[in-house]
């Protein structure tokens, strides 16, 4: 039962991730920023062809006319990809969580697998906070590009461990 209810949210997770890729995908690869996104979401509504259809018939904006320099290496802000991993390792550990009460509620035998990726999830969260607190300012369009890209590596990596230490892949 409790399998089932993990399968449910991580497929719900892969479905909101999914957006947020695209999204980020748009959002790094154009000259528009998260409020102009945000904007014609509202105006166009969430359907991701009307919303391509209509950024492609809109006319240029004037302050956008410009190419965007280069970011290189030295440019990049890790504290503040290190700070939103891990506030998204934070919901992930809270999910987890909900996955303990479910397994302690209905008295099954994976609860100890639980808490331990709900406490290795947390642990990692909590250090990457802890090293991004003091990011200078809010991310760049690479920047979030870099950490929707991470952020699936991460929910693929700590949503294995319940399966991993409760023994439910054979070997």
């Amino acid at each position: 039962m409790l399998i089932f209810v993990y399968i449910i949210l991580s497929c719900w997770l892969s479905a909101i991730w999914l957006y947020i890729l695209i999204f980020g995908i748009l959002f790094a690869y154009s000259d528009v920023n998260l409020i102009t996104i945000i904007m014609d979401i509202k105006q166009f509504g969430l359907s991701l062809k009307r919303l391509c259809k209509a950024r492609a018939e809109a006319k240029p904006r004037l302050d956008y006319a410009e190419p965007q320099p280069k970011v290189r290496y030295n440019e990049l802000c890790f504290r503040g990809i290190a700070y939103l991993i891990g506030l998204l390792l934070a919901f992930e550990s809270m999910l987890l969580f909900a996955c303990c009460c479910v397994s302690m509620i209905y008295g099954e035998n994976d609860l100890m697998s639980f808490i331990i990726s709900f406490t290795v999830c947390l642990s990692a969260s909590v250090v990457l906070l802890v090293y991004g607190r003091k990011r200078k300012s809010g991310p760049s369009r690479y920047e979030a590009y870099i950490v929707v890209a991470l952020a699936w590596v991460f929910f693929t990596v700590f949503g294995m461990f319940p399966y991993l230490l409760g023994y439910f892949i054979p070997n």
